[in-house]
């Protein structure tokens, strides 16, 4: 992701946008992310998707500009839940 964006940052807009936990500690946890230590809930709060989204980029070293989706989940509704989501607009 970040080979792409630094190739193309010049050409075009590139946006990482952190959403709902996909896999929340409340709910579908998988083993991958338990033995690495990635253990959210699922946010409750616009604080606390802060939190996870700022854990997130330092993790992966996400050089995107990065954009939180608001609490009420509203980008993950409009464009579906699969689990891995890019778009070209």
């Amino acid at each position: 992701m970040n080979e792409i964006y630094n190739q193309f940052k010049d050409d075009m807009e590139f946006f990482f946008i952190y959403g709902r936990e996909a896999h929340p500690t409340s709910g579908w946890q998988v083993d991958a992310n338990v033995e690495e230590g990635i253990l959210f809930l699922q946010h409750q709060s616009i604080e606390e998707r802060e939190d996870a989204a700022g854990s997130c980029t330092a993790g992966f070293q996400i050089q995107l500009p990065t954009l939180i989706e608001g609490i009420d989940n509203g980008i993950y509704h409009a464009y579906g839940a699969a689990p891995v989501h890019q778009y070209v607009i």
